[in-house]
């Protein structure tokens, strides 16, 4: 039994292919469905959020303070998280911006 499960293996690494049981290609098919979903739930939150942000990232635009650094800084003055719970950067500025259709490019 042991010699044969040890030759399957050799040969299945041989020819690249995966020696999984079916029950391990039902899991991994079950995880990829998982992370499907957990995927779709991230980007909805991040919908929300670039929603609710939106509107004061367009407050501080309105001002002076135009430039994606400036609006970064004053967005961590101001106390406002991300959608992860961190600082704001330019980076994360301009993918918000460009989540709600608003950024044109430097």
């Amino acid at each position: 039994m042991r010699y044969r499960r040890q030759t399957r293996e050799r040969l299945c690494f041989a020819l690249g292919v995966a020696a999984q049981s079916t029950r391990s290609r039902k899991c991994a098919v079950g995880a990829r469905a998982r992370q499907w979903v957990c995927g779709q739930a991230i980007k909805a939150r991040a919908e929300r959020h670039a929603a609710d942000a939106l509107p004061i990232v367009q407050d501080i635009k309105a001002s002076d303070r135009s430039g994606l650094r400036q609006v970064a800084h004053e967005l961590n003055v101001r106390g406002i998280l991300t959608v992860r719970d961190g600082l704001w950067h330019p980076t994360t500025v301009r993918n918000l911006l460009m989540r709600a259709g608003c950024y044109a490019g430097p």
